[in-house]
């Protein structure tokens, strides 16, 4: 098993505090064609909530798997952990293509109907249930491309609109190589900002550095 120190979880648990810090001030957002700009509105303290609780769960679940052997035989974390060790000798492209493979295999399952609200899964609990929201796919392959050492600030969890659909849906974009990625349980491919956000209206963004709602949410 890839091992992570004590230090290393919680450096890693850390970043929520960056995004208090930027709560209420300027945050970055994308443009049509993947370029930041700034000056979004502050997201709903619940939403930072959800975010730190998520956050704080994945940080004590990791440490717990470090430190428990017998929880590393677990078939879920040595699955996930082989997702590590194989995507950490890939180009950073490809190891953006294997972990939206990886959990794009998994099941999609409402969280109303599965859990009767909305709940917000990390990766070892999505593995070990097999299945989970849009939010869910786009929260495990946000920590594990962490996990894999993409600097914080370039991982967004993103909220839409889904207009053809016309319901609520979440995506992951990684700023990688000048652009902006799109990772998407809908799409088995990993596309560009502008080809991927078509048909999707972005609602608001959160993550390890960044928070706000998208002012063309309304």
């Amino acid at each position: 098993m890839s091992r992570l120190s004590s230090f290393q979880i919680r450096l890693l648990f850390a970043g929520i505090v960056v995004l208090a810090i930027v709560l209420g001030g300027n945050a970055p957002s994308h443009g049509a064609t993947g370029e930041w700009e700034s000056g979004l509105r502050p997201v709903d303290a619940r939403i930072f909530e959800k975010w730190a609780k998520v956050s704080e769960v994945y940080a004590k679940e990791t440490e717990w798997l470090v430190e428990n052997a017998v929880a590393r035989r677990n078939p879920a974390a040595r699955s996930f952990e082989a997702l590590i060790a194989v995507a950490s000798s890939k180009s950073p492209m490809a190891q953006l293509t294997t972990v939206n493979a990886f959990f794009n295999r998994l099941s999609y399952r409402s969280d109303a109907a599965t859990y009767g609200t909305d709940t917000w899964l990390t990766p070892y609990r999505l593995v070990l249930t097999g299945g989970g929201d849009c939010e869910d796919f786009a929260l495990a392959k946000l920590f594990t491309l962490l996990r894999l050492g993409v600097m914080p600030d370039r991982l967004h969890l993103i909220v839409v609109r889904d207009l053809v659909k016309d319901r609520p849906h979440a995506v992951l974009a990684v700023e990688h190589a000048g652009m902006t990625w799109i990772l998407d349980n809908q799409s088995k491919t990993v596309r560009p900002w502008d080809r991927s956000m078509q048909d999707y209206r972005p609602l608001y963004t959160v993550g390890p550095a960044v928070a706000g709602i998208y002012r063309t949410a309304g």
